[in-house]
């Protein structure tokens, strides 16, 4: 009980630390207000699993001279149309966020837009929840580990086992 208690309380540190990091890159991508987005968030409406929505993000450099950037994110579930971009001068460029879940959870990440030199950026928080489609998404809906355990064990109690004759 007392190592798991540890490794919750270590998980507990990592999130927090990621939470100040973020608060952080936020604080300073902002400062250097030379490229922006139209969006600072979005938000896909509940998708099936195997299937994909995508939105259109336009990405504007502010500056007098043309900018090379760069665009990643974390999770595969969501694909970028270009991962490299070079803008004009005061002009614009469309990026495709595509969301394609593979499981019937909600699915947070972060998507980054910023220079080589990392003097210039922003960022956009994306959102998408999957599901499957059948009668068990209400019960699994978001949930992991031991929680998804419990709950499938749930839903099998007192079930009839067959046998491969049967």
């Amino acid at each position: 009980m007392l190592i798991l208690r540890l490794i919750y309380s270590k998980i507990e540190i990592v999130m927090m630390l990621k939470n100040i990091l973020f608060v952080a890159l936020v604080i300073a991508v902002n400062v250097n207000a030379q490229i922006s987005v139209n969006v600072d968030s979005v938000l896909f409406p509940q998708t099936l699993t195997g299937t994909r929505d995508s939105f259109l993000v336009a990405v504007k450099n502010n500056h007098s001279q043309s900018s090379a950037l760069k665009i990643r994110n974390l999770k595969n579930v969501y694909k970028l149309s270009d991962t490299l971009l070079t803008i004009a001068a005061n002009d614009s460029a469309i990026v495709w966020i595509k969301y394609q879940p593979n499981q019937n959870v909600i699915d947070k990440d972060l998507i980054f837009i910023f220079s080589a030199d990392s003097t210039i950026g922003s960022i956009i928080s994306v959102t998408g929840s999957g599901r499957f489609g059948d009668d068990y998404d209400t019960t699994t809906f978001n949930l992991y580990d031991s929680q998804l355990k419990n709950v499938l064990t749930s839903l099998v109690t007192n079930h009839r086992s067959l046998g491969y004759n049967t």
